[in-house]
């Protein structure tokens, strides 16, 4: 067996030495001039890392033109497979003959060296690469790897003249990459007096995301309490509050109070406001109502400080002492921005206890007296909903109208239309409601109400055909559909955005997309309205198996294009718009949980936007957004050991969002909208509003989900799984 390795191996060293013998002889010197094709020949392989294929697919490529890039994927290849001397070969080579990509070949040159630790050569391969006229970001890029580089040996830093230049010229990326660093070193080299002061000049912006990066440095050391002073003790558990780590930041804290100095040393009125959030923050809200009302007697009261108040008792279900501070922030703060807020609210309740004409009254007051608030045309359309429930009929239509003349660019007006059309149902209207429903059905297929309205015309006995996609257009008729739709024209691009594009098709190619999206970010965010070229960048990230990027910029396409013409978007638009990545695990976890894998994918579309490392604001990862102790719980149903970092894996993600959304499933009886109601907005919340609207009809039962973002939620979900159940076959999807 060894002996056959070693053969291949000769003889594709023989190729690799025949290919450069070709090129010396025939001067080659890039594909500099002239139009560019990219030359796919190895890259799906390199991709995959599959880099024995790879090496195999490249050499046997022998129509390729564009030898430098030929070079530079075998130079990969060599790499990724740790033979440092020939990938240094290959890089060296495809830099001297292919300017074009001369420096992405030095950066790979000097990761090289640095790994072989020759630091110099290294500083120096990064130079060249830093001087060729890279984008920003890519610079800064590389000058964090200069940084990586003279962390280890920082005696070189005075020697070299052009780093010092580059820290002046970015004082401020400096301080970013650097500082991070150089706090870790102090740390592991317990220099404490260092520490301290970095420490005090950091929580002088305690809600900077760098004082972030600092104490997340200083949560992976054991240091010793006693370097610090107590006045430091409490400001590291305000970083760690504005960081969102409330438990920490409660230790931080503790760890201060135990000391005899703390009354002296840190001020009454920002210990008592810190202890009081940071209470509310871990939901001990009676721990943090006694802290504030300590606080009021000193310092009286903040908007805030009587908002997280009334939130306190609400979640105490207080309601009264609750209503008590929301009219207390509305008579002392009319025009706060959450005044608007705590009125919705209040409405709100009205609403759900069926008080119908307070709650119009309620939501009028609303969008008449904060007209340019966020939740204006909302309450408008909750009046409307009011008549609707309360069976005034004319009045619901009439403030539906109202609605649409009112806020007709609102994102609420195809459901004010919708519910026009319901309320002309209910009337017995049936031409105006059939008019209105046909407008909404065809204008954008896929969206939740022209599902609904579809639904609405099967029961007015009028039939609709559902092939809404254009399937009779390849990629090439896509193009000349979207230049032709262009409203102003597709911007041309200049010869150095097209280098842009090259560049970026390139790099996302061999699968280097950070570095593709340092070219091409600024082609989808200054080109908006050139739809060919949206479209472009959203195939290549799609051929690229970048998922996120293409569904981003697909995502944004779709939004360009006119409402006249979203009806008529050819099938290869939609298969940007509702892709199937990770389709292997979606389907096992799927099959082996017993749920619609269409549903999978649906939630993953809303949850992520298909990004497996995606983060929310409060914790959630990855792909299904799975909260930790969520995941802590289905490994324990699954009998397996849970590992946090697992959630960042497509597949352990898609595996346990798969069996939690099944979970739900079962617990509300394969009730789809209360299952997506719970994954969103909590169990507990979605049985409350079933136990409330479980005689509702189905379109008032979403209407009535409390919480705004759930409501949104779910008839995203929804009409994700309807457009996918329906496109599947024809963007040529396993059945389900």
């Amino acid at each position: 067996m060894n002996h056959i390795m070693n053969k291949w191996m000769f003889m594709v060293r023989k190729c690799e030495l025949l290919i450069l013998f070709i090129a010396l002889l025939t001067g080659y010197s890039g594909a500099d001039e002239g139009s560019y094709t990219l030359e796919w020949s190895g890259t799906k392989a390199l991709r995959e890392g599959n880099y024995e294929k790879a090496l195999e697919e490249i050499l046997s490529d022998t129509l390729a033109k564009d030898q430098g890039f030929r070079f530079f994927k075998l130079g990969l290849v060599r790499y990724h497979m740790k033979d440092y001397r020939e990938a240094l070969f290959y890089f060296r080579f495809c830099a001297e003959k292919s300017t074009k990509l001369a420096p992405f070949a030095y950066e790979f040159i000097g990761d090289i060296e640095h790994t072989m630790h020759r630091t110099e050569n290294a500083l120096h391969a990064y130079r060249v690469a830093l001087e060729t006229g890279l984008p920003s970001p890519y610079v800064r890029h590389l000058r964090k790897k200069v940084y990586s580089v003279l962390k280890q040996d920082s005696t070189l830093a005075a020697q070299i003249s052009w780093f010092g230049e580059m820290r002046e010229s970015k004082a401020e990326i400096t301080e970013e990459i650097w500082m991070p660093d150089f706090f870790d070193t102090l740390l592991s080299n317990k220099e404490w007096k260092l520490v301290d002061s970095v420490i005090a000049e950091y929580a002088k912006k305690p809600k900077s995301s760098e004082a972030c990066k600092i104490f997340k440095v200083l949560e992976k050391y054991e240091v010793p309490n006693t370097i610090f002073p107590t006045i430091r003790l409490f400001k590291i558990s305000r970083i760690a509050y504005y960081c969102r780590k409330y438990k920490k930041s409660s230790n931080w804290l503790h760890k201060g109070l135990i000391r005899d100095d703390f009354s002296s040393s840190v001020p009454t009125g920002e210990y008592l406001y810190h202890r009081a959030i940071l209470n509310y923050r871990l939901k001990n809200y009676n721990k943090a109502i006694r802290f504030f009302d300590k606080y009021e007697k000193k310092y009286g009261l903040t908007p805030d400080i009587v908002l997280m108040l009334a939130r306190s008792y609400r979640n105490l279900n207080k309601g009264v002492k609750a209503a008590l501070w929301y009219d207390k922030h509305i008579k002392l703060y009319p025009h706060h921005p959450m005044s608007h807020d705590i009125l919705w609210y209040r409405a709100w309740q009205h609403e759900e206890n069926h008080q119908y004409e307070d709650a119009i009254r309620s939501f009028r007051k609303l969008y008449q007296s904060y007209s340019r608030g966020s939740r204006a045309d909302d309450s408008y359309f909750r009046c409307g909903l009011n008549f609707y429930k309360a069976e005034m009929y004319d009045s619901a239509l009439a403030t539906f109208r109202g609605f649409n003349e009112k806020y007709s660019r609102s994102s609420l007006s195809t459901a004010s239309r919708y519910w026009e059309g319901k309320s002309c149902m209910a009337l017995k209207k049936f031409s105006g409601a059939r008019k209105l429903f046909h407008e909404l059905a065809a204008e954008d297929p896929t969206d939740y109400y022209a599902y609904r309205s579809r639904e609405m015309l099967t029961i007015l006995g009028d039939t609709l055909s559902f092939s809404f996609v254009d399937t009779t257009k390849g990629i090439a008729e896509t193009r000349a559909w979207l230049d032709s739709i262009c409203v102003d024209r597709r911007e041309p691009l200049s010869s150095e955005d097209s280098l842009a594009y090259e560049y970026g098709s390139i790099l996302a190619a061999v699968g280097l997309t950070d570095r593709a999206e340092y070219f091409l970010k600024h082609l989808e965010e200054d080109f908006p309205r050139n739809l060919v070229l949206q479209f472009d960048l959203s195939e290549l990230y799609r051929i690229c198996n970048e998922p996120a990027l293409s569904y981003r910029v697909g995502m944004r396409l779709a939004w360009r294009i006119a409402s006249q013409y979203r009806r008529d978007r050819p099938l290869p638009v939609y298969s940007l718009l509702y892709p199937l990545p990770y389709r292997n695990a979606v389907m096992k976890y799927a099959h082996e949980h017993d749920i619609d894998p269409y549903l999978v994918v649906s939630v993953m579309r809303q949850e992520s936007i298909f990004n497996p490392v995606i983060e929310s604001p409060v914790g959630a990862i990855g792909l299904m957004q799975i909260m930790p102790y969520t995941g802590e719980e289905i490994g324990k149903d699954l009998k397996e050991n849970f590992v946090l970092d697992s959630l960042y894996v497509p597949a352990k993600n898609i595996q346990y969002g798969a069996y939690y959304l099944k979970k739900v499933m079962n617990q509300f009886d394969g009730n789809i909208v209360l299952a997506l109601a719970s994954y969103n907005g909590g169990p507990h919340n979605a049985k409350k509003w079933l136990n409330r609207n479980k005689h509702q009809t189905f379109d008032m039962f979403i209407e009535n989900i409390g919480f705004s973002e759930t409501r949104k939620y779910v008839k995203r979900v929804l009409a994700n799984y309807w457009t996918y159940k329906n496109l599947a076959q024809a963007l040529g999807y396993p059945s389900g």
